[in-house]
């Protein structure tokens, strides 16, 4: 972050000495519209005393749509002098734009003047001066297609110099070619000029690599262990910037020497600039899926997606004929998500205002690139580095684009990780409690299971201290106390009766009932009532349920009027009262 603002503190260093200027400085009246004599020639001159000063090329121009003509024949070629316009046609990849002008030195001294052009994406300039019998002979050469040890100015901006005695008038012809503009404007530089220009230009560059990296290392160091997903189509993304800021500059070329063929580099450059399109698509739709997708939503994103890779590839394929395709797509994508960012945010998603914040500025900058695509700044006189910045909004709009809209961008899905770490906190807690209840329910049914072990040891010591029963002859009082703690064992079983009993007991139903009618003179179905009414009266008394039904229920009684109705007819008091009377004695 401090190389960044040192970084940004030099550009306006840099600026600021030059922006001091009055405004913008009118051309010299030599180079007023004047005419189409069709055999004039312009003269361009730097004549301000200030060091540093850029005014645009004056000069007749000839549009060669098919490369083909050489400099034998170009002296013979009609051109058309309309240096009323900064911007001249240039013809497809393949063609040529040639601008025949004057160059003059008014100077006491001899002076070394950079002619450029303004478009970063330049192919080829072939600069070449008249010489005698109508012959051109080559001064310099630059370009993408020229290796950058070879360049003879080695800056950001294509550039080629002019050496001009004092006093001197030279006629150059400068050839360009390859270019992905339509336009191409060029312009005479001074030295120190062209020096502080291309020092901005390539700060501003290196700040812009520098940013787009920085943005997607911090999202694989902050939140790609959170999801993985928002992180990596957010790394995507900026990926894609990375790459297209770094083939759109040239900078490949001169930090790998590998030059890549005109053609091959316009594909790249399109395919890399649509392909950042995607990246944004996906990452808004990531962003957007942490909340239900209506079908029309999800149809939006997917038509979205799908045209973009036509759109892509046809380009590819033919990038000049279709520049037109994939430049509305790139321009109406952002409006079509900013506009399901609205909804979206209406409907309550709140992190869907920085996606509207930076898909915003992205439509910012896009609107000014296109304002300066379609009615392009007339390039004038001027000593101010900060003047030419503001006479192509086109770049300023591209600028402030790639800086904000990722910023916003990088927000939005800080808001969507915070949200989601709430989510897992609050999950966590959830689960911690849910733990904290099993266990406790565990525990209790632990002590209830003891308890009714405890309930059934005391019935059975009840039973075998009974009067009866100890009075009972040892075989007769052994079948009775068998039956008994077969009974207990499942009492809380609902059809438990005679038969079940019996078949415990390895005897038959009349054996059994005949053994139990002489010992105790009770059938095996009271034998059985007559034990399930005493545990229902036990743990009524002991608190151990606090409804009637409950008792009910764990005493194997289908029924609870049923219950009821046998408990009064054996206890002399409703189930009811006695829970109530068990409370109040607590």
């Amino acid at each position: 972050m401090r190389l960044m603002l040192s970084a940004i503190f030099l550009v306006f260093w840099l600026l600021g000495p030059a922006s001091l200027s009055t405004g913008f400085t009118q051309p010299d009246q030599a180079n007023t519209c004047a005419g189409d004599d069709q055999s004039h020639t312009f003269a361009n001159t730097l004549t301000v005393t200030h060091q540093s000063e850029l005014r645009p090329l004056s000069s007749a121009y000839f549009v060669d749509e098919t490369g083909l003509v050489d400099t034998a024949g170009i002296a013979g070629q009609t051109f058309l002098n309309d240096f009323c316009h900064t911007s001249f046609p240039v013809p497809a990849v393949g063609g040529a734009l040639w601008l025949r002008f004057e160059v003059t030195n008014s100077h006491a001294d001899s002076q070394t003047w950079i002619i450029g052009i303004v478009e970063v994406f330049v192919g080829e300039l072939l600069l070449y001066e008249s010489a005698s019998e109508g012959r051109l002979s080559l001064v310099a050469r630059n370009g993408r297609t020229v290796p950058p040890q070879e360049r003879p100015v080695r800056a950001v901006r294509i550039a080629v110099p002019v050496d001009i005695g004092a006093g001197e008038s030279k006629q150059f012809y400068l050839r360009v070619s390859g270019m992905l503009a339509q336009t191409a404007t060029p312009v005479l530089v001074s030295e120190a000029f062209f020096a502080n220009w291309s020092a901005i230009l390539t700060i501003m560059g290196t700040l812009m690599l520098c940013f787009f990296a920085m943005m997607a290392l911090f999202s694989l160091i902050f939140f790609r262990h959170i999801e993985p997903r928002f992180c990596w189509y957010y790394v995507l993304y900026m990926v894609s910037r990375f790459v297209f800021v770094l083939f759109y500059n040239d900078w490949f070329a001169k930090a790998s020497g590998i030059i890549v063929p005109i053609d091959a580099s316009v594909r790249v450059t399109q395919f890399i600039g649509g392909g950042s399109t995607l990246a944004v698509i996906l990452f808004c739709f990531a962003l957007f899926s942490t909340d239900t997708l209506s079908r029309w939503e999800k149809l939006i994103f997917w038509m979205l997606l799908a045209v973009g890779t036509v759109i892509i590839a046809v380009t590819v394929l033919s990038p000049q004929k279709l520049l037109v395709p994939l430049f509305l797509f790139n321009s109406l994508t952002p409006f079509v998500l900013f506009v399901v960012s609205v909804v979206k945010y209406k409907n309550g998603m709140i992190h869907a205002k920085w996606i509207c914040a930076g898909l915003a500025a992205l439509m910012f900058g896009l609107s000014l690139s296109v304002l300066g695509f379609l009615f392009p700044v007339a390039i004038t006189t001027t000593t101010s580095n900060l003047e030419l910045v503001f006479m192509r909004p086109l770049n300023l709009g591209y600028i402030v684009a790639l800086f904000v809209e990722p910023i916003c961008m990088m927000i939005a899905l800080s808001a969507v990780v915070r949200a989601i770490g709430k989510r897992q906190e609050a999950a966590v807690a959830e689960a911690a409690h849910l733990r904290s209840n099993l266990a406790q329910f565990e525990n209790e049914t632990v002590a209830q299971q003891k308890s009714a072990e405890a309930r059934i040891q005391a019935l059975e010591a009840l039973v075998r201290d009974d009067p009866v029963s100890t009075l009972l002859p040892p075989a007769e009082k052994q079948i009775v106390d068998k039956a008994t703690k077969a009974v207990l064992e499942n009492i809380e079983i609902v059809g438990f009766g005679a038969r079940e009993l019996a078949q415990i007991l390895g005897t038959s139903e009349k054996t059994l009932g005949r053994r139990l009618k002489t010992s105790l003179g009770l059938s095996p179905a009271a034998f059985i009532r007559s034990i399930r009414l005493t545990v229902a009266r036990d743990l009524i008394v002991l608190r151990q349920h606090s409804t009637v039904a409950e008792v009910a229920y764990a005493t194997g009684f289908s029924s609870v009027s049923h219950f009821a109705k046998l408990y009064r007819r054996e206890f002399s008091e409703t189930p009811s009262e006695a829970l109530r009377a068990a409370k109040a004695s607590e």
